[in-house]
């Protein structure tokens, strides 16, 4: 009998436990649902962030590839211009100095690579730009007396002058060519640049000119500028200056090479394209393009001159009177509505405070304030401002009509 019940005890139990079990089995698929559930919402967030974060990613690349694009392109164009603008600059000292070569028989005896060579080598070493310095080198060669012996120290002593003093660089070349040129001139005219060669200088310079020794006589003015000057170009292009002088000069010479790449394969287009344009058809067109804005000169002149300007300004000052006739007009309209408003709150206001009044008083008081309302309207006591502001507002809308050309 104990037997059994212990067993039915065990059994309830049992049961019990069991129960309990299935509930926790429950609650446990339960929360990792909610929580299947959250993780998902938590991923499918995360999910959309970056998708965002990557679209917009992507869309600010775009607009920075395009961005890059133009500037490339701007920037492609602005280096193309430059270096076609270099190396025609390149290319015309360098054919100045070959036809200055040509013109005076070589008679300093220095060839046009020479020339250019020591061109490039002055950029180096100063502020000077190689075609500052060829352009230099071009008019001194004009001066037949100065020859290869002295062309080197002439050259020389005009730039530490220039660089020296501030002074033009063609300027004082075609100075120092002319005092070299001619000794015995050249003593007095060299004395503007700071050069002073006493009496017994300039009896000697002039001395040696006499006796047939003029290379002599070039060699002591050479002598007295160099004791001026020497070295002053030298110095100029030192330090951050000097640095940032010969960069922008290396920078063209760069530019130069690019653009004569470019211009070897364009020059052959642009010799068509000025045939094109010499052509007996193309002058045809440009004139028959020219007597076009001849003709539309000449009726653009023939409508300011028949145009009534005075009436002009007379039409544009009532434009301008209608303009204001309509702003008053529109202002003082909702003025009058203001005051419509204002006029007709006040009997009704009366009105409600009579009838409150014979609610709570007599009908003697009730009958006196709606006589007091009576007596106002028929008085003229609301009416008469609200018709002045109607008259006012009718009379500005005339004024306009009439400023505009509509009265009756």
């Amino acid at each position: 009998m104990e037997l059994a019940k212990a067993y039915v005890a065990i059994e309830a139990r049992l049961a019990d436990v069991k129960r309990d079990l299935n509930k926790a089995v429950k609650l446990h698929k339960s929360s990792s649902s909610r929580i299947g559930r959250m993780w998902k919402k938590v991923g499918n967030k995360i999910r959309t962030s970056f998708r965002n974060v990557f679209k917009n990613i992507g869309r600010q690349a775009k607009i920075a590839a395009a961005a890059m694009t133009v500037a490339g392109v701007a920037a492609a164009a602005l280096v193309t211009k430059r270096s076609l603008n270099s190396w025609a600059e390149y290319e015309r000292v360098w054919k100045s100095i070959n036809a200055t070569i040509k013109s005076t028989g070589g008679a300093a005896r220095i060839t046009a690579k020479e020339a250019w060579d020591l061109a490039g080598a002055w950029e180096k070493i100063s502020r000077f730009s190689r075609v500052e310095v060829g352009d230099a080198i071009s008019s001194l060669l004009t001066f037949t007396s100065i020859d290869r012996s002295i062309f080197r120290e002439t050259l020389a002593s005009a730039l530490d002058a220039a660089a020296k003093l501030k002074r033009d660089l063609p300027a004082t070349i075609i100075q120092f060519g002319k005092a070299l040129n001619d000794p015995k001139l050249g003593v007095t005219a060299l004395r503007e640049v700071g050069a002073n060669f006493n009496e017994a200088q300039t009896a000697i310079i002039k001395n040696l000119v006499d006796t047939g020794r003029a290379l002599d006589a070039q060699k002591m003015i050479i002598k007295e500028l160099r004791t001026e000057f020497h070295k002053s170009a030298l110095a100029a292009g030192q330090g951050f200056g000097g640095a940032l002088a010969k960069a922008r000069n290396a920078w063209t010479a760069f530019t130069a090479h690019i653009g004569k790449g470019l211009a070897d394969n364009i020059q052959e287009d642009l010799a068509k394209l000025v045939n094109t344009l010499s052509s007996p058809a193309s002058v045809k067109v440009a004139r028959e393009i020219g007597v076009e804005l001849g003709n539309i000169y000449k009726t653009l002149s023939k409508i300011a001159k028949e145009q009534d300007w005075k009436q002009l300004i007379k039409d544009l000052n009532s434009a301008m009177q209608i303009a204001l006739g309509t702003i008053k007009a529109m202002a003082a309209a909702l003025k009058t509505l203001y005051k419509v408003g204002e006029f007709l709150g006040t009997p009704l206001r009366k009105g409600i405070d009579a009838v409150a009044a014979g609610k709570q008083h007599t009908s003697q008081q009730h009958s006196e304030g709606m006589a007091e309302i009576s007596r106002d309207f028929s008085s003229g006591y609301l009416l008469e401002p609200l018709v002045k502001e109607i008259r006012k507002t009718n009379r500005i809308l005339t004024d306009g009509s009439q400023a505009i050309g509509f009265s009756e």
